[in-house]
């Protein structure tokens, strides 16, 4: 995947927090966060890979799956809209 991509990707992300007005926190205060918890430790995330995905894409691409896999398990998006992303 391209840091374009990855970007892109990122944007998309950033935009559902921010419909959602989920604030931006970091470091995650629980261990086992809750749902709101982790959708503010994902929205930091994202922004965060954004600052360096066109330098280090491989990095980029591992913090965006993290976030992708949040959206999964607390029912954000698919495996299908992951893949569609991801291409």
């Amino acid at each position: 995947m391209t840091a374009e991509k990855i970007i892109k990707a990122l944007n998309k992300y950033i935009a559902f927090y921010e419909r959602d007005h989920v604030p931006e926190r970091f470091p995650a205060d629980e261990q086992m966060p809750t749902e709101n918890g982790a959708y503010m430790h994902a929205l930091w995330m994202c922004r965060e890979a954004k600052t360096f995905a066109v330098k280090n894409p491989e990095k980029a691409m591992r913090w965006l799956c993290f976030v992708q896999g949040v959206l999964w398990a607390v029912g954000g998006w698919t495996i299908d809209e992951f893949k569609d992303d991801n291409r």
